[in-house]
């Protein structure tokens, strides 16, 4: 090993690299899914210590800055608003390695696991972002880095209700969002049930191995997350279903669509719109 392969290496040139490898080609996940891969290590032209080897998973997300309003004697007003900005957090940590040496020809493979909880907030275009980070400390020399957004959906079973009042009712999908563990999910009704309700909004959490649906009526034309941070949500009509994960998905198997279809209609039934 020369001495210009030293030099080169500490300053990032010919320096060891790693790579983050899933096991899965599509990188989405959903609420209660394991995130599983590898992380693969090379070395450089030189010799170097690696002083730690991790990864991790992070949370990014956009905070709205606050609103104020001052309100004088003669009557006017100032607004006084704050940007918005991005916070990160780390919600998981594997220490793959640490402290080893790594020269030309090292390869070498490093396992990792992440279990995304059933309460993890949505991936939300602009607002929440899920990444891998992984990271190789190099002593004396310009660490290696590499990073990998991953998407977390609904979990399996809101997903299978989704599809259900979609596939089976005829509903529109407009989209979910997520807040505090809550998913809310929005659909246009079908034409069939127009004269009843034009928007249906679901309000839908995992716990315990159920799930929990409300289903929030006279919403009007607002988004299901809009509607429950207004006034007029906190006092909303709600129609409460309780779904088993052993009814609705036995076994950790394929979902029960019609047994899901069978909870629905007899709720829509009870509200009079079938």
């Amino acid at each position: 090993m020369g001495i210009f392969d030293k030099m080169k290496a500490a300053v990032g040139l010919g320096s060891a690299k790693i790579k983050i490898v899933l096991d899965e080609e599509e990188a989405s996940f959903s609420q209660g899914d394991v995130i599983t891969g590898h992380v693969e290590l090379i070395g450089g032209k030189a010799e170097q210590t690696i002083n730690e080897l991790k990864i991790q998973l992070k949370l990014r997300w956009l905070e709205a800055g606050d609103i104020e309003e001052v309100h004088y004697a003669d009557g006017s007003v100032e607004v006084y608003e704050e940007g918005d900005t991005t916070q990160t957090e780390v919600l998981d940590e594997i220490v793959l390695d640490e402290p080893f040496t790594v020269k030309d020809g090292f390869e070498e493979k490093y396992n990792f696991d992440f279990e995304i909880p059933y309460e993890a907030d949505i991936t939300i275009d602009g607002e929440i972002e899920y990444y891998l980070y992984a990271r190789a400390d190099i002593g004396g020399g310009i660490d290696s880095k590499e990073k990998l957004s991953v998407e977390i959906l609904p979990s399996y079973e809101i997903l299978a209700v989704e599809e259900v009042l979609v596939e089976r009712f005829g509903f529109e999908h407009e989209g979910d969002y997520s807040e505090e563990g809550l998913v809310y999910a929005d659909f246009v009704a079908p034409r069939e049930l127009s004269d009843h309700i034009d928007h249906l909004a679901l309000s839908m959490r995992n716990e315990d191995e159920n799930l929990f649906v409300e289903v929030l009526v006279d919403v009007g034309d607002m988004s299901a997350r809009d509607y429950m941070r207004s006034s007029v949500g906190q006092d909303v009509q709600k129609y409460e279903i309780l779904m088993p994960y052993a009814q609705i998905v036995p076994n950790d198997g394929d979902a029960e669509l019609g047994v899901i279809e069978d909870i629905f209609r007899k709720v829509f039934q009870d509200l009079g719109w079938m």
